[in-house]
């Protein structure tokens, strides 16, 4: 069931994350006078419009069935998909903001949906599980891709268009195959326990049966019965709660502003810090400045005469190595552990990498290969374990609004990357001024020295300020990031156990009345 829903994850993924900037004349080359504008505009439309559906649902979350959900976005998203391989020139815009819509909804709904059915302590790595499987999904895309392409060059498929415009629209075909493939298995995915809940009346034993599915256990189970018995608690309290707030709009926008104003604000800061860091010490530096290092990496000639579609050398293989292996030891090394060990090792990589470029050593391939250990540090430690921080900080009512605030993040960070990127490639002035900074800072070794201590810095941060969530219940977490709490429990006559000490691998702590 995590793997489907690491399918869907991969399907709207792959609307988001399509490489633009690496292809400038991606429209119709011959009828457009500024490629480089018209892609920036393209991908920026894409990234707009997952924010605008991001927030959608961080806001609507709580009010609507999650299955329905991801079949209607995935439905607007092999709409927005279908238009795209038809529409030319700057039309493109619009319809792939629809592709984004939909890839914004999907990217907040896929790990809301995960972290429901899960239990507190398998929370996570269920999260780090469905993004396994959409890295494994785009792979398996890419491979398919390959074949196809080779087989309609081979037996003689004639296209009106040059190569350049076709290609990149027949890749679109294959991605909608797959994404109706997965919607046709969306049948397979149950409503979440909680959402029986909001029915009128409550369907109390088909949350009952659903819980008990999902575990493996009989309905009357005492763990089962217990969970349902807090769920129960749970949707009763939010239900009075929403009773009591007269208007629409501020019940509408109440998870967004408890996440800023409310006891949660504490989560989301750390939660933006994280996704800030993750994008400029980590992300930029993998995509951007190792990427066609990498793809001439010397050991693509030992597989050549394999026709392998790809080889050990290529970065997607490192990050299904990476994400794996952050699946196997997570529990074992903790959240905290992870980002920590990952921020240093990054940094010391940051060093080497750049104390051997441009040496004879580059030569036998060590800079590409610390390259790709890089990666490898990166899918192993950071992209995963900050998503699934954003699934467990937050409680249930709340968990959708923050994950969508951690998607919005990231993504305007990327537009105000690419944007950042055609200015640097259209502005004389400022190109010029950029490129003899950069020669000045490579001669100094600034740019090495910054980015590696940027890594530095961060791990510190987190070991410092970010507290270890594994594992953790709600009222664990409350009790974790609350100021001041311990005094009120411990006035009201509440004895609270450690929640800070143990190993990361020890047993559940739970509060004790």
């Amino acid at each position: 069931m995590t793997a489907g829903c690491g399918g869907i994850l991969f399907a709207a993924e792959q609307s988001i994350g399509i490489d633009i900037m690496s292809r400038p004349r991606l429209i119709l080359e011959e009828t457009d006078p500024n490629p480089n504008m018209l892609s920036t505009a393209v991908s920026t439309s894409l990234g707009l419009g997952a924010i605008f559906g991001a927030l959608i649902w961080g806001l609507i979350a709580n009010e609507r069935s999650k299955k329905s959900a991801i079949y209607f976005s995935m439905a607007v998203f092999l709409v927005g998909m279908s238009l795209q391989y038809i529409s030319p020139d700057f039309n493109s815009f619009f319809t792939r903001m629809v592709s984004g819509l939909a890839g914004g909804i999907l990217a907040v709904l896929v790990p809301n949906y995960i972290a429901e059915i899960s239990r507190p302590r398998d929370r996570g790595r269920n999260v780090v599980l469905g993004y396994l499987a959409f890295v494994i999904g785009t792979v398996v895309l890419d491979i398919v891709w390959v074949y196809m392409r080779g087989w309609m060059e081979n037996y003689g498929w004639e296209s009106p268009y040059p190569p350049t415009i076709w290609r990149w629209r027949a890749r679109l075909g294959v991605q909608c195959l797959f994404a109706t493939i997965t919607l046709f298995f969306l049948r397979s995915l149950p409503e979440t326990p909680r959402h029986h809940l909001t029915g009128n009346p409550p369907k109390v034993e088909d949350g009952l049966k659903v819980l008990a599915r999902l575990g493996t256990l009989s309905e009357d189970n005492r763990m089962v019965t217990e969970e349902w018995r807090v769920i129960q608690q749970e949707h009763a309290v939010y239900t009075e709660n929403q009773r009591k707030i007269m208007s629409l709009y501020r019940r509408i926008f109440l998870p967004l502003i408890e996440c800023f104003k409310g006891k949660y604000s504490t989560r989301t800061g750390i939660l933006i810090l994280l996704a800030t860091s993750q994008h400029f010490a980590s992300q930029y530096f993998v995509y951007d400045h190792n990427f066609n290092r990498v793809q001439a990496l010397t050991l693509n000639t030992f597989f050549r005469p394999f026709n392998l579609p790809i080889s050990p050398s290529d970065p997607r293989i490192y990050s299904v190595v990476g994400i794996f292996t952050c699946f196997m030891t997570m529990d074992r090394c903790g959240r905290k552990g992870l980002l920590t060990c990952g921020s240093f090792a990054m940094s010391v990589l940051l060093l080497m990498f750049y104390g051997i470029d441009g040496l004879a050593w580059d030569s036998l391939g060590m800079g590409r290969a610390l390259a790709l250990l890089y990666n490898l540090v990166f899918f192993a430690t950071w992209a995963p374990v900050t998503l699934a921080i954003a699934s467990e900080i937050y409680p249930p009512y709340v968990r959708a609004m923050g994950i969508s605030i951690f998607v919005c993040v990231s993504l305007m960070l990327k537009i105000v990357t690419n944007y950042w990127a055609y200015v640097y490639a259209q502005n004389d002035t400022v190109f010029s001024v950029l490129r003899s900074f950069s020669v000045f800072s490579r001669f100094l070794y600034v740019d090495q020295i910054a980015q590696s201590l940027c890594c530095f810095v961060v791990g510190c941060v987190v070991h410092f300020y970010v507290p270890e969530t594994m594992g953790r219940t709600d009222e664990e977490m409350d009790v974790l990031f609350a100021r001041g709490r311990r005094e009120e429990d411990k006035d009201e006559g509440i004895e609270l156990r450690s929640l800070d000490g143990g190993d990361a691998g020890g047993p559940r702590r739970e509060p004790m009345i």
